[in-house]
């Protein structure tokens, strides 16, 4: 028997196979269904389970997704207390120095500017892209008054 015999064979033994798959009297192998869904790039649930169960596996993988973007998330946190602990200090003298106390109105409210003006006007209500009214920051002053230093 030639080789290309053997193929011809080989073809039509498979699709047989796949008219029996179709018709429901004979069921792959797990095997063969590993490398079905492999082929198609899914698994076999998704190929052939039933609606209930590939949701299911969606639901199950979705949450995977989720549990993975959690550990993120945690690690981010653990990282970052880590360094409050060690290093927090160093964040607190650069917020102070760079940061003016915050201003409010005589009633206690809240000031605000338009960054985007010139004016640098005062707003005791707050809109969309204003930020705090801070007085000068500490460097501010510093840099402001350096004649005073270089005396």
């Amino acid at each position: 028997m030639s080789h290309q015999q053997m193929l011809k064979i080989y073809f039509v033994c498979k699709k047989i196979l796949l008219l029996l798959y179709e018709k429901q009297k004979s069921y792959p192998t797990f095997a063969n269904l590993d490398k079905i869904a492999e082929y198609f790039n899914a698994t076999p649930t998704q190929l052939f389970g039933t609606s209930k169960e590939i949701e299911l596996e969606k639901s199950v993988l979705e949450s995977n997704e989720y549990s993975d973007k959690v550990s993120e998330i945690l690690k981010a946190v653990k990282y970052i207390e880590d360094f409050l602990e060690t290093d927090g200090q160093y964040l607190e003298d650069l917020l102070y120095l760079t940061r003016g106390n915050q201003l409010y109105t005589e009633d206690g409210d809240e000031l605000y500017i338009d960054p985007t003006s010139q004016k640098r006007t005062l707003h005791n209500q707050y809109e969309p892209g204003f930020i705090v009214a801070r007085d000068k920051s500490p460097l501010e002053l510093l840099i402001e008054n350096k004649e005073l230093f270089d005396k």
